[in-house]
This record gives C-alpha cells, sequence and structure tokens, in this order.
C-alpha cells in the first residue's frame, strides 16, 4: 500500500487485507500504518476474546489513541474512570493519561484503534513471536516494554470484571 500522497495509493482495504497478529484471545490486524499514513496515525481493528484484557494499565508519552467499538462490550478505564462503552461510541485516551482496555462481555468483542501519531501499532507485531501459545502474555510484555520507550506499563493495576489472560490460559 503507498502512502496516502499518492496516486497509486490504495482507496480499499478489503476485510481479508492487512496483516493481522494474534496473541491468544487477542488480535490486531493492521489497516492503515505509518507508511500510508505519512506517520500521522495508524489504524488497528482488534478482535478480543470474552473476558479478555486487551491492554493493561499504560501511559504514552508521544501518542494519543482512540477506541471505536464495532462490536460486543469493551470496557476502558481512562485516568480514575471506568465505562463500559458500546457498538458506535468513540473512547479519546490522550497521551499522558492512564488507561487500560478489556472485553468486558461474555461475547466477542471487536473495535477499532486509532494511534497518532503512528509507530507504537508495530509493537503488537513485534511481541507475538516472543510469546509461547500456552504462557501468560503479561510477564513477557512487561520484559518486551523497553523496547518501546515512552509508554509506561502497570502491571499491578488490573481493571475488575476481566482475566488477565489475553492467551486463553
Amino acid at each position: 500500500m503507498e502512502g496516502a500522497g499518492s496516486q497509486h495509493a490504495r482507496l480499499v482495504l478489503l476485510p481479508d487485507e492487512g496483516e493481522m497478529v494474534v496473541i491468544g484471545r487477542l488480535g490486531a490486524q493492521f489497516m492503515i500504518g505509518g507508511a500510508e499514513s505519512g506517520g500521522t496515525f495508524a489504524l488497528v481493528e482488534h478482535p478480543i476474546g470474552p473476558r479478555v484484557l486487551a491492554a493493561p494499565l499504560h501511559t504514552h508519552e508521544r501518542e494519543d489513541e482512540y477506541t471505536y467499538v464495532l462490536e460486543g462490550e469493551v470496557a476502558v478505564q481512562v485516568g480514575d474512570e471506568v465505562r463500559v462503552v458500546l457498538p458506535g461510541d468513540l473512547v479519546f485516551k490522550p497521551r499522558g493519561v492512564p488507561h487500560a482496555v478489556w472485553n468486558a462481555g461474555d461475547a466477542p468483542a471487536r473495535a477499532l484503534g486509532i494511534i497518532s501519531p503512528a509507530g507504537f501499532e508495530r509493537y503488537f507485531a513485534e511481541i507475538t513471536p516472543l510469546l509461547p501459545p500456552t504462557a501468560p502474555v503479561h510477564p513477557i510484555l512487561k520484559r518486551s516494554a523497553p523496547s518501546w520507550p515512552g509508554t509506561e506499563w502497570r502491571w499491578t493495576s488490573a481493571p475488575s470484571r476481566c482475566s488477565w489472560s489475553a492467551t486463553g490460559s
């Protein structure tokens, strides 16, 4: 896919196009990356299994994030506020504010993640090869966090009403 300013840029991304990585019951389908947007933003679709923690409480120094819910019940914590959001709802998670995301329901959920500026979306692709299929996710994510300076992970804080397992184990 060429950049947005190119006359040859892709106009339509079909549902089965875009790199997909799966971390247990959490997925990341890369729809638009920094190369395509000139570094201004990235768009990633996240299928999230029932009661799965998609992102533990963390803070970005450089990126703003948005979550647009497509399907299911997605819970978010932004700062001290916790909400369950439904299809059609958009959540703003500004840089510098701690936030977490999880599937609050007993059915699968899907959400679009918008990251601005682009770059952090590649985190999911980089950690996937490090994860054995049955290992808990959080220790490996914690070890890999130094490769992403500017993101502070808080592993002692987990939202209520969700599981710690993104792997289904």
